[in-house]
């Protein structure tokens, strides 16, 4: 059966049967070469459902400050091996609340970098006006200060 596909595909892309034989001068000229087939990709086999209970979920509203949460994130990732595509994938489903519904509105974001980045953007610890005039209201003179 093989030898009869061999024929057939070699009649079918109009090849002549002496480039194809199977005689030992020729195959003895391939036995040196190594496999140039595809590499095999270090994958993790540990999936976010199998280390969920590790990972905190990140909802832009809690009291978790968003470069702790992707400290946390990037150093689960790297113990358990996953790549950057891994990291993207599971990073937001690992959103919840404010966070998720602000990365579902912004367009661009196809991996774990710049998904970070506009993590950090939009929930990094800013200052609003009305905290600086809060603490400002709030500070004392201290008494080695002056007017």
């Amino acid at each position: 059966k093989k030898s009869d596909l061999q024929t057939r595909l070699i009649r079918h892309f109009g090849l002549s049967d002496a480039e194809f034989s199977d005689d030992e001068s020729s195959a003895g000229q391939y036995e040196d070469v190594e496999s140039v087939g595809p590499r095999v990709r270090n994958i993790s086999h540990f999936t976010l459902r199998d280390i969920e209970d590790s990972i905190t979920s990140f909802t832009g509203t809690d009291s978790l400050d968003v470069n702790q949460w992707v400290i946390e994130f990037e150093d689960n990732a790297a113990t358990v091996g996953w790549n950057e595509l891994q990291m993207f994938i599971y990073a937001k489903q690992l959103l919840k609340g404010a966070a998720k519904s602000f990365i579902r509105g912004v367009s661009g974001i196809r991996n774990w970098s710049s998904l970070k980045k506009i993590l950090v953007e939009e929930f990094g610890v800013k200052l609003s006006s009305a905290e600086i005039h809060n603490r400002l209201r709030n500070r004392r003179k201290k008494v080695s200060e002056s007017f």
